[in-house]
């Protein structure tokens, strides 16, 4: 066998080559005295030894390669997620949901739609019903027809002046509205309405306000006419409108007290009387010479 080489260290340990515990040491041990270990004699080198370094230097490597095969394995892990992750199923979905969404909003819209006609073929149905089961009679009476004997009597006793209600006019001539007002913008105001035999509208206005203001508003803004009826010994002027025609009865102002053929009066001259409506001339001459006083009045 080769030469042993000592050294010693700076502490004065006497350590023989190879004795360090470090596979570089050995290594470089084996090298120095490699034509020792060989042997002179051409014999084989000492190959435990080699072996030995070698298994004490594997550890490190395989540590090494370890480390390798992790960063190896950590790479194919990330390019693995990287597909995974770029790869959801988001950017799949999404135009899914939009496709989705928007058939749901059609689907949605054609309902409405279709609600709507359902309803409105409902409510159509229902009229139709409703229209079926009423009276269509053309020969039936549309005017609806009243009496106004106690109303005359009641605003008779408070009225300032005689109200003056048709008497002897007939079935025909039908009643269709009655009121009195004590106080208005015309003073006390007494209305009584009707249909004559031509379902034409005729009816009496007496008022005790200002005579011009209303004389219009009753007459729905008629002009007056130089024309005049005389009606029972009295004398009524004649009013034309587009709407309402009339006849007015003429205030005396110097006169306390006014009579007509038929006994009837208008106190103090300060009520108006006007006999108005569609009616014909005629017919309103006709209401006009029927006008009582309520004491004598009947219906």
């Amino acid at each position: 066998m080769g030469e042993q080489r000592d050294s010693t260290d700076e502490t004065g340990t006497t350590r023989t080559a190879g004795e360090d515990g470090t596979p570089e040491s050995a290594a470089d041990a084996r090298a120095a005295n490699g034509p020792a270990d060989g042997g002179d004699d051409g014999s084989a080198p000492d190959t435990g030894s080699t072996a030995a370094a070698e298994a004490a230097a594997a550890p490190e490597q395989v540590e090494a390669g370890r480390e390798q095969s992790g960063s190896v394995q950590s790479g194919t892990d990330q390019v693995e997620a990287g597909p995974v992750q770029s790869g959801s199923d988001e950017p799949d979905e999404q135009p899914t949901a939009g496709v989705d969404g928007a058939a749901k909003s059609e689907k949605k819209g054609l309902k409405s739609v279709r609600d709507m006609v359902l309803s409105m073929a409902v409510i159509g149905l229902g009229a139709l019903l409703l229209y079926s089961t009423l009276p269509n009679d053309e020969s039936q009476d549309p005017v609806y027809e009243i009496t106004y004997e106690a109303e005359l009597a009641t605003a008779g006793r408070a009225a300032p002046y005689e109200l003056l209600s048709p008497e002897g006019l007939g079935d025909k001539w039908r009643a269709t509205s009655v009121s009195y007002k004590a106080n208005s913008d015309h003073g006390s105001v007494w209305h009584l309405g009707f249909m004559n035999p031509s379902d034409e509208y005729a009816a009496v206005e007496q008022g005790n306000g200002d005579e011009r203001k209303f004389v219009h508003e009753v007459t729905q803004g008629a002009s007056e006419t130089e024309t005049t009826e005389t009606v029972n010994g009295e004398e009524w002027v004649r009013y034309t409108g587009e709407k309402y025609n009339a006849l007015v009865l003429k205030r005396d102002a110097d006169a306390s007290d006014r009579g007509n053929s038929s006994g009837g009066s208008q106190q103090d001259g300060e009520v108006t009387t006007v006999v108005t409506g569609t009616a014909s001339y005629a017919s309103l001459k006709k209401l006009a010479a029927s006008l009582e006083p309520p004491q004598t009045a009947g219906n």
